[in-house]
């Protein structure tokens, strides 16, 4: 027992075991993550060239800050300073 003005018991805290291995995108992943979502599909719907745009947006505010994607979708635009340009997450 160590005394701290008081008696406390020794503590053993398990050890922390990571379940998933921890993956980063290669810089070619990336481009071709990109590529895909700018392509040009013919026949598409307009509203779904525009979605796959938005997505892309998305992705390289993403990559390019490490934002979470539940911080992304729950950006307000009181986070927005336009005239500082930052953004508080």
């Amino acid at each position: 027992m160590r005394t701290l003005g008081y008696d406390v018991p020794d503590v053993k805290f398990p050890k922390a075991i990571r379940k998933n291995r921890l993956r980063f995108l290669s810089d070619s992943d990336v481009d071709s993550l990109l590529h895909q979502l700018m392509r040009v599909v013919p026949g598409e719907p307009p509203a779904i060239t525009e979605y796959r745009h938005d997505v892309h947006d998305m992705v390289v505010f993403v990559l390019n800050t490490g934002a979470r994607y539940s911080e992304v979708t729950n950006i307000q635009w009181q986070d927005v300073d336009l005239e500082n340009r930052t953004l508080t997450l």
